[in-house]
């Protein structure tokens, strides 16, 4: 699924793609950085810490 939504995104133009995750959710992280995000940053956005992420496209 992941990946579909990449080339989406590719096909829309969009050339860098962010999300974050949570230090618990350590299967996402794990998928994440297996599919080339890299970590980017950590804040507390929503009053939750969380790990931001990116990935070019």
């Amino acid at each position: 699924m992941l990946d579909a939504l990449e080339q989406r995104a590719r096909e829309l133009g969009f050339r860098r793609l962010s999300l974050d995750t949570t230090e618990q959710q350590v299967a996402a992280r794990s998928l994440y950085t297996s599919s080339g995000y890299v970590q980017t940053g950590r804040g507390e956005p929503y009053g939750q810490a969380v790990i931001l992420m990116e990935k070019a496209l």
